[in-house]
């Protein structure tokens, strides 16, 4: 047949250099090799940490990213946080489900609360407590009456009207919208533990007395759109009605449901997942970093390690083929200009040999999120609906069922290369095996490849038991 390929060989190949164990083990945390780490600090495995920061003795860190260049200081506590560069955390520090702009600093003893959000150079007085769902900044809001949030404007606060603030008269925010250069002294003097030159009325509600910062109205619309839902119920409708009930109630009034929700979210997901990839490969992003980026990017999200590695993969497989009609113009460049021909041998033949490199260009990144087999099998399912076309990727433009003809020795240059493993492509064949029959098309083209696993996996326990035996008569 002119579309079919070379025979599986009747032995697998030698084991493929497995990664040092510390990479693999579900209790090693991602961090760069440059961080300092204490001894006496404990970092959960489901963390990321960046190049240059220091976790000092007694921190505790769990289910959290921190950025590049950050500090955090003794007896600290993380817990699904996220933290951008250059943020600076003093001793006894708590946060937890929050989300910490570049250069924030946090001073002894303070706490920020699920939800929060501090924006760029924000100071958080000592042994205050931000509350949850906060949203500060350097900028003052200013709203009309009537406006709604879609109305407001982030404006620097030498602005606003109140009489407790005071600025020089010739400090402006800059093209670029910083704030006025003796706000942003201020906040440097409040950081640094001095008492800035010029007055500044900052609301010590919500950052402390020694803090930096101005709140941000949290209204109906903010807590219907934050990453994080007050899980006290501050942000309660008019009528005591939750915020959960809100956002209910107004998807049902828009004929919404949670099924249409979900729906929309996942290719959303999938975009933001596959452009960070694409990212990383034009800007030649270190892999640590991109591990940073995208685990911030599944928290933020509330999605899984399985997620990031099954959009990675089918995107790096995209790589093979010409860019498809939804990709940004900045990343076609990176894309194939010709797609092989699927009608022949040879072009069968070079599809495979394309999509095997990029398995072994990306394989060390992509194990980084295949934590259990589970993760695995979901990789597997997102194979089957990138070679149909369905799901996820439906109407998307992409070029996925042309990998439709290579399915079976696609999953073998994914086992040849530590992707998958024996355990997990049998786990996947027994559950479809269990599917209607219109559901087991990629199970009938994988089977030349779990007839060759099968049969590998007898050959190696008969010959086990043949040396076994030999060793019997060798005793007798």
């Amino acid at each position: 047949s002119p579309l079919s390929l070379p025979p599986f060989p009747r032995r697998p190949p030698p084991a493929s250099p497995s990664l040092p164990p510390s990479s693999l083990t579900p209790s090693t945390p991602r961090r760069d090799s440059h961080v300092q780490l204490a001894r006496q600090a404990r970092v959960s495995h489901d963390s990321c940490i960046g190049a240059g920061s220091i976790i000092s003795d007694g921190a505790l860190v769990e289910a959290s990213v921190v950025g590049a260049n950050c500090v955090v200081g003794p007896g600290c506590v993380l817990r699904g946080a996220y933290l951008l560069d250059d943020v600076r955390l003093e001793a006894g520090v708590c946060v937890e489900a929050a989300l910490l702009c570049d250069r924030v600093v946090v001073r002894e003893g303070a706490a920020v609360r699920r939800g929060a959000v501090l924006s760029f150079d924000v100071v958080v007085g000592p042994g205050h407590e931000v509350p949850e769902g906060a949203r500060v900044s350097l900028y003052r809001q200013l709203r009309a009456p009537g406006h709604s949030s879609d109305d407001d404007v982030e404006v620097p606060a030498r602005e606003a009207t109140s009489t407790d603030f005071e600025l020089a008269e010739e400090d402006e925010a800059d093209d670029f919208g910083q704030p006025p250069p003796s706000l942003v002294a201020a906040a440097a003097s409040l950081a640094a533990g001095s008492i800035p030159e010029t007055a500044v009325g900052f609301d010590t509600d919500v950052v402390g007395g020694l803090g930096a910062g101005f709140a941000w109205a949290d209204d109906k619309d903010s807590a219907r759109h934050s990453l994080f839902p007050s899980a006290t119920g501050h942000a309660a409708g008019e009528e005591g009605e939750s915020s959960d009930d809100e956002v209910n109630s107004a998807a049902g009034e828009a004929g919404t449901t949670d099924a249409e929700v979900a729906q929309a979210v996942g290719p959303m997901f999938k975009r933001e997942v596959g452009e960070t990839f694409l990212r990383c490969v034009k800007e030649s992003i270190a892999h640590d970093n991109v591990v940073i980026e995208l685990n911030g990017l599944k928290i933020a999200e509330d999605r899984t390690f399985a997620d990031c590695a099954r959009y990675m993969l089918t995107t790096m497989l995209g790589l093979c083929l010409p860019a498809p009609t939804s990709c940004r113009s900045e990343y076609r460049e990176l894309y194939t200009h010709s797609a092989p021909e699927a009608g022949s041998r040879e072009g069968l033949v070079e599809l495979l040999q394309r999509a095997s490199a990029q398995v072994r260009r990306w394989k060390a990144l992509l194990q980084k999120f295949l934590r259990s087999e589970d993760d695995q099998v979901e990789v597997l399912l997102t194979l089957e609906e990138f070679c149909s076309a369905e799901g996820d990727y439906e109407a998307t433009g992409e070029h996925g069922p042309v990998f439709a003809h290579i399915f079976a020795q696609l999953l073998k240059a994914l086992y040849d290369e530590d992707i998958l493993t024996e355990e997990a492509i049998l786990q996947w064949a027994a559950e479809k095996s269990l599917a209607e029959e219109d559901e087991k098309v990629f199970l009938r083209k994988a089977q030349p490849f779990l007839s060759w696993l099968q049969d590998a996996e007898e050959e190696s326990a008969g010959s086990g038991s043949e040396a076994s035996s030999d060793g019997d008569e060798e005793e007798a």
